[in-house]
C-alpha cells in the first residue's frame, strides 16, 4: 500500500520562495543558531530539512521535504533572498563572536 502525503505542492513557487512564504526564516536567527548546532556544513537540502524540522505548517513543501527526507536540491541558494538571510546570519555571528 502507497502512503500517500496530505500535501497539495504548489511546484510554481520554488523550494526557495516556499522558504520565505512558509516562515521559516520570521525567526533567521534562532532556527539557524538551531541547525548549526547539529551540524556546522550543510548541503542545500540539508539545509531545508533543518527549516523544515522546525516548521509546524503540513501546509508547506519544506515540512514535508523534512519529514520524509526528500533531498531537495537548490542550486544558487545564495544567490537570491535565502542567501541574504544565511550572509546576515553569518555577519551577526562573525560580529558577536569578535
Amino acid at each position: 500500500m502507497t502512503k500517500t502525503v496530505p500535501y497539495k505542492p504548489t511546484f510554481s513557487m520554488g523550494v526557495s520562495r516556499a522558504l520565505m512564504n512558509d516562515g521559516v526564516l520570521s525567526n533567521r536567527n534562532a532556527r539557524l543558531s538551531e541547525i548549526y548546532k547539529e551540524k556546522k556544513e550543510l548541503a542545500t537540502y540539508e539545509l531545508v530539512w533543518g527549516f523544515g524540522k522546525r516548521l509546524d505548517s503540513e501546509d508547506s513543501i519544506v515540512y514535508w521535504d523534512a519529514k520524509n527526507k526528500i533531498p531537495v536540491i537548490v542550486p544558487g541558494i545564495i544567490d537570491g533572498m535565502i542567501g541574504y538571510q544565511l550572509w546576515m546570519y553569518a555577519l551577526a555571528q562573525e560580529t558577536k563572536n569578535s
